[in-house]
């Protein structure tokens, strides 16, 4: 524990230093009565962001958009995010048609699309990749969303997103269907009582790394029967395959076996290796 604490301290010191040496970011002013936005990321894999939004009657409504670029370093062993930059995105990246907001990536694994909208009143937000929707919320107070993964925090600005994405993850402690990815039923914390058979995800190439977070459906035999989301493109064939074989001990529901839904996060650091949040020895959170 006290070695991630260490890792977030000094990704927030180098992302304030960058700020001072000078940020920009785009911003677009938002109708006073918005009640919904509709985010639409495109472009090739893997396509990084995050949302955050925060609803103040006092404020006026806007939206602020900057391109976060991330460099990975060895910290004491482990993988330390270091902020190498962060800019506005340029009109070609973006548009803006009534209440959808379309974002283009373009297939920088280190880069991280941050989007941060001030409203008035309470914003129904949903995120859609070109495969499918991956969350899809009410927002009441505020909330950050992070490569579809929801937290029930609510942040203070840009800034505190770009710091937001040199941390680990911290979903909600709260149930599955307040905070996660669309349709999750089981909370990360009841995932973890249920596994049965796990074994390590690791490339078979290393190269890629950096956190992400994926959504795993399990059918009512306790198998693993989908993973998706649009951090699984950072995952090879062989990772992915071993995430399949997984095996839960069945969840029940009116007494009886049934299908879930499970939002996972996870780090693959310099060797290849994936720490899950369903590994008990994993800094991932």
């Amino acid at each position: 524990m006290k070695h991630c604490h260490c890792i977030t301290v000094v990704g927030i010191i180098s992302a304030f230093s960058t700020f001072a040496q000078g940020w920009s970011s785009k911003d677009v002013p938002l109708p006073a009565d918005l009640t919904a936005l509709r985010l639409v990321l495109i472009g090739p894999p893997p396509c990084h962001s995050i949302i955050g939004v925060k609803v103040d009657g006092s404020a006026n409504a806007s939206l602020s958009m900057t391109e976060i670029i991330r460099d990975t370093v060895s910290y004491r062993g482990a993988g330390l995010q270091k902020l190498s930059g962060a800019k506005a995105l340029g009109p070609d990246r973006f548009s803006f048609d009534g209440n959808t907001l379309t974002l283009s990536c373009d297939g920088n694994p280190n880069a991280v699309l941050a989007v941060y909208a001030s409203v008035k009143t309470k914003l129904n937000v949903s995120l859609s990749d070109s495969a499918s929707t991956m969350s899809s919320l009410q927002v009441s107070n505020g909330i950050v969303i992070r490569d579809g993964l929801a937290a029930n925090i609510t942040p203070e600005g840009m800034h505190h997103l770009v710091v937001a994405t040199l941390s680990p993850y911290v979903p909600a402690s709260s149930a599955a269907s307040s905070a996660g990815f669309l349709g999750s039923t089981v909370s990360p914390a009841d995932a973890k009582t249920h596994i049965q058979n796990y074994v390590q995800p690791v490339l078979a190439s290393p190269g890629v790394r950096g956190p992400g977070a994926m959504r795993i459906e399990i059918d009512e035999s306790g198998h693993v029967s989908e993973v998706s989301g649009s951090s699984t493109t950072m995952l090879d064939s062989q990772a992915l395959q071993t995430i399949r074989n997984w095996t839960f001990q069945p969840f029940i529901s009116g007494g009886k076996p049934t299908k879930a839904a499970i939002a996972i996060v996870f780090h693959i650091d310099e060797s290849g290796a994936v720490h899950t949040s369903l590994d008990p020895s994993a800094r991932v959170y």
